[in-house]
């Protein structure tokens, strides 16, 4: 409940957002919901987050957040809003493995029908047309365009940019300054990861 007072001790999971009371050399991991890969050292007035464990010390806390007004909540319910990002070059991918899967088919039995016209047996004739249909499937779009899209990735990071899906080099309106979102960080997550 809002206000409740939650006793921590080593090893514990914070239910509830808060604020610290008091504090015995108090440290929480709270990698799982900001990256931050140090425990971090909590003294009193400072909050912590519903989510995060209990590394070291003890300490009271007063719960300022709970259920849906949580930290851990609002990271809930961003992921499950999280849309998919359409890109362009991915649109384009999308559409050609669309007309050759349609294509596949027929052009397979012609492969087949042209390969027993030609007197060859049916297994011979069956075994060329798999071959010939395996060959039509095109991995290689499929590994430059997942290449490219790694590479934008590292070329996006490499400006501090955060970037939570493959495509957002593709949809990237223009180049940022480094470290810097054109119009700000407008994600909630980002915006509480970097503490605005």
């Amino acid at each position: 409940m809002l206000g409740d007072l939650l006793q921590l001790a080593r090893g514990d999971q914070i239910v509830a957002d808060g604020v610290v009371l008091t504090a015995d050399c108090l440290e929480i991991d709270e990698s799982l919901l900001t990256g931050e890969a140090e425990p971090v050292a909590k003294a009193v007035g400072d909050g912590v987050l519903s989510g995060s464990a209990v590394v070291a010390g003890a300490g009271l806390v007063r719960a300022s957040a709970v259920g849906s007004e949580s930290f851990a909540q609002g990271l809930a319910s961003e992921a499950r809003r999280l849309n998919l990002v359409h890109s362009e070059p991915q649109s384009a991918n999308n559409r050609i493995l669309q007309l050759l899967t349609w294509a596949i088919v027929p052009v397979t039995g012609l492969l087949c029908w042209s390969q027993l016209s030609g007197r060859l047996g049916f297994a011979d004739a069956v075994r060329g047309s798999v071959a010939g249909a395996a060959n039509m499937v095109p991995e290689g779009l499929i590994l430059l365009t997942s290449l490219a899209y790694g590479l934008g990735a590292v070329r996006l990071a490499r400006r501090n940019l955060l970037v939570r899906e493959l495509a957002a080099d593709a949809v990237m309106a223009g180049p940022a300054p480094p470290g810097r979102c054109p119009q700000g960080p407008s994600d909630p997550i980002l915006r509480t990861a970097r503490g605005a």
